[in-house]
């Protein structure tokens, strides 16, 4: 029988968890996202190490960045050791995505709740930077995208 919420403190602390576990989420997704790169670009021999990330405010997710000098190390468009550096955080939401997904549709009895909601979540949080990398910044003229986009010598 399924379990209801039968208390306003119940779901108080309902939509804090939610809110927690999405936070939590994005923060672990960035931190990844970032990390792709910099270990991209170091398993390719483009940096001497991995820990290249600039840390940002894990709050607000603002002022992350990968710290792979692309600019120095690719002076022209058409290297495609660029997109690959620069998309394989996508590869990545993917496998997470994909994964996440598999073990979501398992019984329930392998999961207990809580693992099960924060695996949602972070389902979800992979799923957002999917949609933002794919569906809305396919034009825009800086950051992963521009050097997917340059090192295939694609045009948006």
């Amino acid at each position: 029988m399924r379990r209801s919420i039968d208390s306003v403190s119940e779901i108080v602390k309902f939509v804090l968890l939610t809110m927690a576990l999405y936070f939590a989420a994005q923060t672990v997704i960035v931190i990844l996202h970032e990390h792709a790169h910099s270990t991209a670009a170091w398993l390719l021999g483009y940096t001497p190490t991995p820990f290249t990330v600039v840390w940002g405010n894990p709050l607000t997710i603002l002022g992350w960045d990968e710290g792979v000098p692309y600019d120095q190390l690719f002076r022209s468009p058409g290297h495609p050791v660029e997109a690959l550096i620069g998309g394989i955080p996508l590869l990545m939401h993917s496998l997470f995505a994909a994964f996440g997904l598999y073990f979501l549709q398992r019984p329930l009895s392998n999961l207990r709740q809580f693992p099960f909601y924060a695996l949602y979540w972070f389902v979800v949080a992979n799923q957002t930077e999917l949609v933002a990398y794919i569906v809305m910044r396919p034009f825009a003229g800086s950051g992963d995208t521009e050097r997917f986009n340059e090192g295939l010598r694609l045009s948006p």
